[in-house]
């Protein structure tokens, strides 16, 4: 726990009711920028190796360009707030780990925040059939993200896009409901087709996982509609099916599902 108290700015600071530091006072171009096997950029402090923005570390951290009042131009990292903390406070605490370490800061010039989301998107929810993954949400460093190929920030989205129902979400979370969303869309009853239309589907594109046990027969298109949905054609006895579902299905639920709907009265006929 740092241990300091100091007149800033703001006023009278205490860091020792304040959070813990893990400290680096470093002059500015020790801080360079590098580029990620996987093509995304980031900054690292070469005196101490730590990751300036963006940050990978679970606990939220935050990393300032300072001015001292020698004129010298200097980064402190990684003081450890939360996300809400208030500029001001923010600043104090840079102000007073500079001087526990002996420097003595005139400016606070640029304070960088940990992005409060791990791997965000901006997202459109319309309806149950209609979600659309808008842009990938690139934290600007400071204080809001905007998208990686728009550039637009999620207000500058809502007002200039027309979406008012856009929205910042995790991947983790945004990923299940466009599938979900997808297979509302895309997935439908079985229907009744013609022999020509089931040689149609066989012919017009390599065929995935073709099987043919003389009784039945069913082989899905390779060419999908959305994710892992794809037209799925199938055979039983002298009649031909066709409907949309996973590519993964095997033979044996396809025909299930067929002699299901056959069951239920919920087949429909193919018309032309």
């Amino acid at each position: 726990m740092a241990k300091c108290t100091i007149k800033t700015p703001n006023g009278e600071f205490n860091s020792g009711t304040g959070p813990a530091y893990i400290d680096c006072v470093a002059p500015e171009d020790t801080v360079k920028r590098y580029r990620h096997p996987q093509g995304h950029y980031f900054h690292m402090c070469d005196t101490c190796k730590e990751r300036i923005w963006p940050h990978l570390n679970p606990v939220p951290k935050r990393s300032a360009f300072v001015t001292l009042k020698d004129g010298t131009k200097t980064h402190i990292h990684g003081v450890e707030a939360d996300i809400t903390t208030n500029p001001d406070v923010l600043a104090d605490m840079f102000i007073c780990t500079a001087h526990e370490q002996g420097k003595e800061v005139a400016t606070v010039d640029v304070i960088y925040n940990t992005p409060p989301m791990k791997d965000p998107y901006f997202v459109v929810n319309r309806a149950p059939d209609d979600f659309v993954i808008h842009d990938h949400a690139i934290w600007d460093g400071s204080s809001e993200y905007k998208g990686r190929f728009s550039g637009k920030t999620l207000a500058e989205m809502q007002s200039e896009d027309g979406e008012p129902k856009i929205e910042l979400m995790e991947w983790d979370e945004a990923w299940p409901l466009y599938e979900k969303a997808q297979q509302a869309k895309y997935i439908g009853p079985v229907k009744e087709v013609d022999e020509d239309r089931f040689w149609y589907l066989l012919e017009v594109l390599p065929p995935v996982g073709w099987v043919n046990n003389r009784s039945s027969e069913s082989f899905k298109l390779c060419e999908r509609l959305s994710g892992s949905i794809t037209t799925i054609a199938a055979r039983i006895g002298g009649k031909y099916y066709e409907f949309n579902d996973d590519i993964m299905m095997p033979h044996d639920k396809i025909v299930a599902k067929i002699e299901q709907a056959i069951k239920d009265d919920t087949i429909t006929k193919d018309e032309k």
